[in-house]
């Protein structure tokens, strides 16, 4: 390292010229070669600045770290910095880099993620469609259930003389809520002769069980 710039503040003594002069740094920053340094005074002050109390090291090979520092080479630190300047933009760049790659990425699964979503709601609006078309043909098929369900107070059959029927027509008296048929063979003779005098002679018929004693036949009814 070359250190032509050292030389004491006072009487501008080089240590390079060849003298063995001793050179000290005093704690506010000057030099003074051991025939100038002012600690012979009292009190001792710096003759640069006046500083006080003034202390001072001798340079040399003794000195400690931090004030070593101080004479070595700018150029060799400057270099020193510059490496580290680079490794940490180095490091910068590939962490950069990753973020950029990474946000890459989540986008392309947000955008993934919106295709799913947009695709879920036509899906969704789909089955609404069909379910809302589901519920209307089942509400159509009630309604013509409904219209097509027989009365409950069904009527009970007997005969009249007609042509069609062979000399005798199908009419109907009401008997309950229970469809008696004249032509059936299952039907009790006492309830087809109700039938030919009409639903008033039934009245004065002995009450009978219908459920028990009657079989009913609804073949003649359209359901």
């Amino acid at each position: 390292m070359d250190l032509f710039w050292i030389h004491c503040n006072e009487c501008v003594y080089l240590p390079e010229s060849g003298a063995t002069k001793q050179i000290f740094l005093t704690n506010c920053g000057h030099v003074f070669c051991e025939e100038c340094v002012p600690l012979r005074n009292s009190p001792a002050k710096c003759p640069m600045c006046q500083a006080h109390p003034l202390k001072c090291i001798e340079l040399g090979a003794s000195m400690k770290a931090d004030v070593a520092k101080m004479f070595q080479d700018p150029v060799e630190k400057i270099k020193a910095l510059f490496k580290s300047v680079q490794f940490q933009n180095g490091h910068a760049g590939m962490m950069q880099q990753n973020q950029e790659k990474r946000f890459s990425a989540c986008l392309g699964q947000l955008k993934s993620v919106s295709v799913d979503l947009e695709s879920t709601k036509q899906t969704l609006q789909e089955i609404k469609l069909e379910r809302d078309a589901a519920v209307k043909e089942r509400d159509e098929l009630l309604r013509m259930t409904s219209e097509t369900r027989p009365n409950p107070a069904l009527s009970s059959t007997f005969l009249s003389p007609d042509k069609n029927l062979g000399g005798w027509e199908a009419k109907s008296s009401t008997f309950g809520n229970m469809t008696v048929n004249a032509f059936s063979a299952k039907t009790p003779a006492a309830l087809k002769v109700g039938s030919l005098f009409g639903a008033e002679s039934l009245g004065k018929a002995p009450k009978l069980d219908v459920k028990r004693s009657l079989e009913i036949d609804l073949g003649n009814f359209p359901f």
